[in-house]
C-alpha cells in the first residue's frame, strides 16, 4: 500500500496494490482522500463501504460520491457512528476559503455550523422504475404523447416512492406532493386529447397507475395537504379531485418543510 501526497512523484511505490493520495485543504473539509484499488483486490469495496471503514477508523466523518446521482454541490455523508446520510457543500468564494458544508440531513458532530434539515433537490435526482407506464406507453420525441409519457411517469413514480418508504431519505416534502397532483390534472386533460390507440394505451396505463395509488393512499378529505401547503384555488370552494382528497397512510412530510 503507498500513501502519499498528492503532489509526491519521485518516492511512491507505483507497484503497490492500493494507493491513497492525500491533499490538506482547508474550511469545513480539512482533507481529500483518493483511493485506488487494483483489480488483485477482491472483492472490490462499494465507495459507501469503503468511506464507512474511513469514518470509523478514523473518527471523523466522510464526504463521497456514491453511486447514484446528486445535484451539484451534494455528497452523501458517513459518520464514525455508522451513519450514512446527505451533505450540501457551499464552494468557497476565494481558494483560501476552503468549502464550507452548509447543510445536513441529521446532526453529524464534526459539522457543528451546518444547519440540520432535509435537503429536496435529492429528491428530484433519484431515478425509480416505471413498468406500468413503460408496458403501454413508449416515450416519444416530440407530439402530444411526449408530455403523456412524462407526466405518467411522475404519476407512476409517485406512487413507487411510497411503496418504498420514500427514498432516499425517507421523506418528501407536501410542497413536491402537491406539485404531483397538479401535474395529475394536467394529466388528465392531455389523455383525453390523444386519439386511437395512443389514448387506448394511455388510459390504460393511467387507470393502473390510479389504481396502486388508491391502494397506497386514503380518504382525509385533503385535509392533511391542505394543512401543509395551499391546494390550487380553483378547488377552493369546489369539489377536489378524488387524488386530491386522498393522503398516504404514514405522511412523508412533518415540521421539516426545507425547499
Amino acid at each position: 500500500m503507498d500513501v502519499s501526497d498528492e503532489s509526491e512523484v519521485e518516492n511512491r511505490n507505483w507497484n503497490a496494490t492500493v494507493t491513497c493520495e492525500y491533499e490538506e485543504m482547508s474550511g469545513d473539509v480539512r482533507w481529500a482522500l483518493t483511493v485506488y484499488a487494483s483489480e488483485e483486490v477482491s472483492p472490490q469495496p462499494s465507495e459507501e463501504a469503503l468511506a464507512r471503514a474511513l469514518a470509523r477508523e478514523l473518527d471523523v466523518p466522510v464526504l463521497f460520491l456514491g453511486e447514484g446521482p446528486l445535484p451539484p454541490g451534494v455528497r452523501q455523508v458517513a459518520t464514525p457512528e455508522g451513519q450514512v446520510t446527505h451533505a450540501r457543500i457551499g464552494e468557497p468564494e476565494a481558494d483560501e476559503e476552503g468549502a464550507t458544508v452548509e447543510a445536513v440531513e441529521i446532526p453529524v458532530a464534526g459539522f457543528p455550523k451546518a444547519a440540520v434539515h432535509k435537503l429536496p433537490e435529492i429528491i428530484r435526482e433519484l431515478r425509480l422504475s416505471t413498468p406500468v407506464t413503460d408496458s403501454h406507453v413508449a416515450p416519444e420525441a416530440g407530439g402530444p404523447l411526449s408530455r403523456v409519457y412524462d407526466l405518467l411517469v411522475n404519476w407512476e413514480r409517485l406512487t413507487v416512492r411510497m411503496a418504498q418508504g420514500w427514498p432516499p431519505s425517507h421523506w418528501y416534502p407536501a410542497s413536491m406532493y402537491a406539485e404531483d397532483l397538479a401535474f395529475r390534472d394536467e394529466l388528465t386533460e392531455r389523455v383525453a386529447a390523444l386519439s386511437g390507440p395512443q389514448r387506448v394505451s394511455a388510459q390504460r396505463a393511467l387507470g393502473e397507475v390510479d389504481a396502486i395509488y388508491r391502494g397506497l393512499t386514503t380518504d382525509d378529505g385533503g385535509r392533511a395537504l391542505a394543512a401543509a401547503v395551499s391546494v390550487p384555488s380553483a378547488y377552493s370552494e369546489g369539489e377536489l379531485p378524488w387524488y386530491w382528497r386522498r393522503r398516504p397512510v404514514e405522511l412523508p412530510w412533518g415540521e421539516d418543510q426545507a425547499g
